[in-house]
């Protein structure tokens, strides 16, 4: 179990002046934050796997590693939907380096990566980028299904707003009780990168 928790003090005169609705502002602020370390809590789990391997501490992302990663799952017959892509970023624009992925012609897509800067998913797999995936080793870029991972939180988000405490000011927390763990090791491959 791990309970992580965001917390703001606002002096009351702060709140007095402001325009803002700091209500407001801090739940959308508290979920990205939370939101933030649930995908570090996932992407913390990059070195347990350990079945389904490809690339080295000197390789860039390629289609070759994209391709190798697809086809550790497909043989281990893992289900076809619901695959994700963790890319650093680095890894996301070496791919946009390649041909294949960055020309529209080849893409099939309007524009190229070049122009829009986006890359579409990868063999019908779609990604996401996070800076999460970085070990000492290198770059530990993920695919997983989404049985690979379970995460479960004990409730809702709490978040709480506390009136003017000792030191005069309104004090919002935002907080959550959750577990993450593989439940299914051979449901992921990891490409490791260069640094």
């Amino acid at each position: 179990d791990d309970w992580r928790h965001v917390a703001l003090s606002i002096p009351y005169r702060t709140l007095a002046q402001s325009v803002f609705d700091y209500d407001v502002e801090f739940g959308k602020a508290a979920g990205g934050a939370l939101g933030a370390d649930m995908d570090a809590l996932v992407t913390a789990l990059q070195g347990s796997f350990t079945s389904n391997v490809e690339g080295s501490s000197a390789a860039i992302m390629s289609d070759a590693l994209v391709r190798a990663a697809i086809l550790d799952l497909d043989t281990g017959n893992v289900l076809q939907e619901n695959r994700t892509f963790v890319l650093h970023p680095k890894a996301k624009f070496e791919l946009l380096g390649d041909a294949d992925f960055r020309n529209a012609n080849a893409t099939g897509m309007g524009k190229g990566g070049q122009v829009s800067g986006i890359l579409h998913p990868l063999y019908g797999v779609k990604f996401v980028t996070s800076t999460g995936v970085v070990s000492s080793s290198g770059r530990q870029n993920l695919l997983l299904q989404e049985q690979a991972v379970g995460f479960a939180i004990q409730r809702d988000i709490n978040i709480k707003k506390h009136e003017l405490v000792g030191d005069l000011t309104t004090r919002y927390t935002a907080d959550f009780l959750a577990g993450v763990n593989i439940l299914r090791e051979t449901f992921a491959a990891r490409i490791t990168t260069a640094a």
